[in-house]
């Protein structure tokens, strides 16, 4: 186990860490895993839509509707919290504007990774239940097929079945990187 799983990171600094990727990249396991061992406060796109009760409405209005449920509710936890760990697809720029024009309006840094994965490991990904997440294979390929692309400045991570660890090194050497250790 990552040390940094064993004991918690703290930093001082507030700012917006985006995790982004399609269906079965793995980035909810990052995400979630990277708010945990940094301290920070996770926010998930599934379990925003399922409290808006928005299950299976994905239409761009709906989408958009998450997403700035998700951009809310990351406000009001950097007033409580130093990062906020936002878990979400990212596909269109417009999704990516709404977290990039909040961090700019409260001057904190946003980070943008980027999770991608062979579509090999995807596909056996997306066979098994997930307890939060409607995404099948046929829903990777529409979202791979409508991605735009990402000229946000962002750092692309590959997930695999066994470098979780090294996913979270990047990811908290970054944050110390923010917080001038």
């Amino acid at each position: 186990m990552l040390q940094a799983e064993q004991d918690k990171i703290i930093f001082n600094m507030k700012g917006i860490i985006l995790v982004g990727g399609l269906p079965g990249s793995g980035k909810s396991f990052f995400a979630s895993r990277l708010a945990k061992t940094a301290g920070a406060f996770y926010l998930g796109s599934d379990k925003i839509r399922k409290a808006m009760v928005a299950s299976g409405k994905y239409t761009r209005t709906d989408k958009l509707a998450v997403y700035r449920a998700l951009a809310h509710r990351a406000e009001e936890a950097l007033k409580k919290s130093t990062w906020v760990v936002v878990d979400a697809t990212f596909s269109h720029r417009v999704m990516r504007d709404i977290f990039l024009d909040l961090a700019a309006r409260l001057s904190v840094p946003c980070v943008f990774f980027w999770l991608d994965a062979n579509e090999v490991l995807i596909k056996q990904r997306l066979s098994n239940p997930r307890p939060d997440s409607e995404a099948d294979y046929a829903v990777y390929e529409t979202l791979r097929d409508q991605l735009e692309a990402i000229e946000t400045p962002h750092i692309t991570l590959e997930s695999t079945n066994d470098n979780i660890d090294t996913l979270l090194e990047t990811g908290l050497n970054l944050m110390r990187d923010y917080e001038g250790t």
